[in-house]
């Protein structure tokens, strides 16, 4: 894997800050003001570096042969909808795109991205095998939209979520954003019914087990977190329609890397989507 060529381009970091960073990558010409807006206040809250990282593609010589100057006004532009009070620090990649945000995200915390109504085959690339935690953001979102309440949701896959492993982390990641917003988690927990022909009766047993599993799961890692209030809730049926109908109501949905629940969520949730491997 290689990227044919990163620059910095400016560089405004206080050498007494800790080397932090989230970084937005411009994927397209569409721009991500709402990835920057994002991205920016995770920056403020974490007291991270902001760096915005135009990747460009070597197959598309027009945007390769634009000046780069041109591309630090297009990002400057973006940063009206996020104003800071360090200037960011911009790059640029030349190469292939999936590989050049990867490498991205092995430099940063979390890596922002903006998404469009349509399922994007980079961005989707980019959530399932990033080595850290990647942001989609839609490309209109802005801080408002939602009350600052508003809790942070969470979606765990499968029967048995062991407080350990893929659920364990997403779990994590969620309660201290949720702490560092001073708001709660809302977890919601899938689970499919039986085929036809179960009894009713054991069906409901299991339901019932399934939520005390949730439970003792959440309860074994909210500990460290005791200020943080967490509401469990296990729908039955298709987890990732609930968690798209319950977007509109969250600070944030985030998940672990589960292939067929990130991509059906990834184009529909209505905030930024958060992916923790």
């Amino acid at each position: 894997m290689t990227t044919a060529s990163l620059h910095r381009a400016e560089a405004h970091r206080d050498p007494g800050r800790p080397h932090r960073r989230v970084t937005v990558g411009v994927h397209d010409r569409c721009g991500c003001p709402g990835a920057v807006a994002w991205a920016a206040a995770e920056a403020h809250r974490t007291a991270a570096d902001l760096a915005l990282l135009e990747c460009v593609p070597v197959h598309d010589p027009a945007w390769d042969d634009q000046p780069l100057a041109v591309q630090r006004a297009v990002l400057r532009r973006l940063l009206l909808h996020a104003p800071l009070g360090e200037a960011p620090i911009l790059e640029r990649a030349v190469g292939p795109v999936v590989e050049g945000l990867l490498t991205a995200s092995r430099r940063s915390e979390l890596l922002v991205l903006g998404r469009g109504r349509d399922l994007s085959p980079v961005v989707l690339q980019v959530a399932l095998r990033a080595p850290r935690p990647v942001a989609a953001v839609p490309t209109t979102w802005m801080p408002y939209d939602v009350p600052a309440t508003a809790p942070v949701l969470l979606g765990l896959p499968g029967l048995q979520p062991d407080g350990q492993g893929l659920a364990a982390r997403a779990l994590s990641y969620a309660l201290v954003a949720a702490r560092r917003r001073g708001v709660g988690v809302h977890l919601v927990a899938g689970w499919e019914p039986f085929a036809t022909g179960t009894g009713r009766d054991r069906a409901l047993r299991v339901f019932r087990r399934r939520e005390q599993l949730v439970a003792d799961a959440v309860r074994a890692v909210t500990q460290v977190y005791p200020e943080v209030p967490v509401r469990v809730s296990v729908p039955v049926g298709d987890l990732a329609a609930e968690l798209v109908r319950l977007s509109a109501h969250a600070r944030a949905v985030v998940l672990p890397p589960v292939a067929p629940l990130v991509a059906t969520c990834l184009p529909r949730t209505a905030g930024p989507l958060v992916v923790v491997p």
